[in-house]
């Protein structure tokens, strides 16, 4: 199990022979950690689609390289969800769920406020759960919230007003 990035790991395999212990190193790899961004910029300023995709990779601890993926949906909130993604978008309503090029791979009605201004999604696996935060259209704090949705179905669980979040302010749109 390798948690850190890094350049050059090597694995190191060891066997026991009846004659004898035999060590076996791998090349060089490096770990690698890549960040997911969408854009809403094109629903924010009234443009049409397509709506953009950020794929960045971390090589090791050095270097970033990044490509822009258009999407056929508006982006507003992302979250990393395993081997896919989460995508918002208030504006269909719609709980996407997509691989890393952008493909949608289901999408299902979604509890999020339809004049939601912008969002951010964090998807909590060992509960099952995506956690959505949003400002919506009304001056903030009072406008904000933070959703707790079922992933599998976009359902609302449960609302929680800015108000009962300790320490939390929407600034703007953001």
């Amino acid at each position: 199990s390798i948690n850190q990035m890094a350049n050059a790991y090597t694995l190191v395999a060891s066997l026991t022979a009846p004659a004898g212990a035999t060590t076996v190193t791998s090349n060089a790899f490096n770990v690698d950690g890549v960040l997911f961004a969408g854009t809403d910029q094109n629903t924010l300023s009234g443009n049409p689609l397509p709506d953009q995709l950020g794929r960045f990779t971390i090589n090791g601890t050095t270097t970033t390289s990044s490509s822009i993926l258009s999407v056929p949906y508006h982006i507003n909130g992302m979250a990393q969800g395993g081997n896919f993604l989460f995508a918002g978008d208030p504006i269909s309503n719609t709980l996407q769920r997509i691989d890393f090029n952008g493909n949608v791979l289901s999408s299902v009605t979604a509890a999020f406020p339809i004049t939601c201004c912008n969002a951010d999604m964090a998807f909590d696996a060992a509960n099952n759960v995506l956690w959505h935060a949003n400002n919506s259209e009304t001056t903030p704090p009072s406008g904000g919230e933070i959703d707790k949705l079922d992933p599998t179905t976009g359902a609302l669980i449960t609302t929680y007003p800015l108000s009962d979040v300790a320490g939390v302010t929407f600034v703007g749109n953001t």
